[in-house]
């Protein structure tokens, strides 16, 4: 993935590839200056790791979501 997830915000909509395959996800914590790879991580909705919904995730996973994502 690239740098632009570590430009999301809370409320955001994001794309990941953290499972196998492509998951869409909404961001719910920014935390900064962590000691990830990017300094930031996130905890998002719905959780990628079933047994901990608390886990945070380095920025560096998640790409902004398309605006048309959804769109039909």
């Amino acid at each position: 993935m690239s740098k632009a997830g570590r430009a999301l915000q809370v409320g955001d909509e994001a794309i990941t590839d953290f499972r196998k395959g492509w998951t869409l996800v909404v961001i719910t914590e920014r935390i900064e200056h962590t000691r990830s790879q990017s300094g930031i991580c996130y905890r998002v909705r719905p959780s990628l790791d079933k047994h901990d919904p608390l886990a945070r995730y380095d920025a560096d996973w998640f790409e902004p979501a398309p605006k048309n994502l959804l769109t039909c």
